[in-house]
């Protein structure tokens, strides 16, 4: 007895332990079921066959693997010497510890009532046999069922009863009677089809609309839920990348923020897997270097970067190239002609024009016997050191030479009349010299050039005024030959 008692404890321990949360006779609903099998009494009976038995149940889920079942039914017990007549009712715990979509295998156990009737008693039976009665049982055993459709399957069970009756086969030092069998039957189950088993967010009914797997919450792969594709997305939960751009939807909702219903979800004109993987740009802005050209334009019709707003380097983005000043962005100097683009827009020259890239040569006009003023060279106060104000009027010089290779310049010095005429006559000469050596140092033949200085001789204007010393403190051109 305590033998048996233990063997159900640790049935129903087990059997509660291996419930898991995938659904199993949850999406099976209410089951109502009808079989017809086989019994046979487990007592001292030296001869026990096979005698009939049926019995009817319902099934109602209380977890994803297990069910309670009602029910009742009508057995023979039968042996050599006895024979009995048994209406149990009662109720059990069924556990399926794996799951499955076809083949369901189960083990039960629970307890319950058992009306007994001994029409023939043994001939060593207690005088004081009780006929009649009811009694507690528990049954115990295991089955298999196997689904034909979502409503109807067939089940296969065998399992052991143990009564707490000594009546059913009334012996002198017999044993509690129990009996043992198998049957076979039908199920047929409500099927509410409103389980999730794979936790997806979508019930086995949606699924099977959808063509999903129940059993799997990530049909395509795609590292998105098939709910969150069905219900979140509008996605295809049977295809990995529902646009086709390349990106899995769960890369593109997860990974990417793009969209996974548009291959180009910024619309510039390249696939968003392209822009990833190939071009190095934003998929979600249009324009990634922000030049005023989507990037789809840059790549495809102007070969420009996606990635420099200037391609070429000059100083110019490449959509004011394009669209303001037509020019190439590709090629800092469009025009060829030795200055970059930007310069030429910076100075208001034409950056399609290569002949304004250099401006013409300014140059003095040569007249024999008459002297050019150099006006606007200058030099630091008392000082022969030329300054930079200087260097315009120094290069027309300069171009006037090289436009006349043939002539011959006494560059002359002249001062005011402030200070001493020895020290007046020795700055002229330095400065003089200081513009001759100017033009030597551009590449000015030096046999072509003389310097002296006059000091305050030869004033221009009057140097009773500021003006006026200004502009007798000059540097000369005259022509000697």
């Amino acid at each position: 007895m305590r033998r048996k008692l233990f063997l159900l404890g640790f049935v129903f321990i087990f059997a509660v332990l291996t419930v898991s949360a995938n659904a199993q006779f949850k999406e099976q609903g209410i089951e109502v079921g009808f079989f017809g099998g086989a019994v046979f009494g487990v007592n001292e009976s030296d001869d026990r066959p096979l005698n009939p038995q049926g019995r009817f149940s319902m099934g109602f889920p209380v977890a994803d693997k297990l069910q309670v079942v009602i029910g009742g039914g009508y057995a023979v017990d039968e042996g050599d010497v006895y024979q009995a007549f048994l209406m149990p009712i009662d109720v059990r715990l069924r556990f399926s510890p794996v799951s499955g979509d076809v083949v369901i295998p189960y083990i039960y156990a629970g307890g319950g009532m058992l009306k007994y009737e001994t029409e023939v008693t043994p001939p060593e039976a207690y005088s004081d046999v009780d006929r009649t009665g009811w009694t507690g049982f528990i049954p115990l055993g295991a089955g298999m069922q196997f689904k034909v459709t979502d409503l109807w399957s067939i089940d296969f069970s065998g399992g052991y009863n143990y009564t707490f009756s000594e009546e059913i086969n009334p012996r002198d030092e017999d044993p509690t009677d129990g009996f043992a069998g198998f049957l076979a039957g039908i199920r047929f189950s409500s099927g509410t089809g409103e389980t999730d088993k794979d936790g997806d967010g979508l019930t086995k009914n949606v699924e099977k609309e959808l063509g999903t797997d129940p059993r799997n919450a990530d049909t395509d792969a795609d590292e998105l839920s098939d709910g969150a594709e069905h219900n979140q997305h509008m996605t295809n939960p049977l295809m990995a990348d529902s646009d086709g751009d390349g990106l899995k939807d769960g890369e593109e909702v997860n990974t990417y923020r793009t969209n996974p219903l548009v291959a180009d979800t910024d619309g510039d004109g390249l696939g968003d897997r392209e822009e990833l993987m190939q071009h190095r740009t934003d998929p979600l802005r249009t324009d990634t270097d922000e030049d005023d050209l989507v990037d789809g334009l840059e790549i495809e019709t102007h070969q420009t970067n996606p990635l420099a707003a200037d391609s070429d380097g000059d100083g110019l983005d490449d959509g004011e190239e394009i669209y303001t000043y037509k020019t190439d962005p590709l090629m800092a100097d469009t025009d060829k002609g030795t200055v970059n683009d930007a310069i030429e827009v910076r100075r208001g020259t034409n950056p399609l024009d290569g002949e304004d890239d250099v401006p013409k040569k300014e140059v003095f006009e040569i007249v024999e016997a008459k002297k050019i003023v150099l006006e606007g060279v200058t030099f630091n106060s008392g000082s022969s050191e030329i300054l930079p104000a200087s260097e315009d009027v120094l290069t027309k010089a300069y171009n006037t030479l090289v436009e006349n290779p043939t002539i011959h310049v006494e560059i002359q010095g002249y001062t005011d009349n402030t200070g001493s005429l020895a020290g007046n006559m020795r700055l002229s000469q330095l400065r003089a010299e200081a513009v001759m050596q100017w033009l030597v140092n551009q590449g000015v033949d030096a046999a072509r050039l003389t310097a002296k200085g006059f000091g305050p001789e030869s004033p221009i204007a009057s140097n009773d005024t500021r003006e006026g010393r200004q502009k007798n403190r000059r540097i000369e051109f005259m022509v000697v030959e």
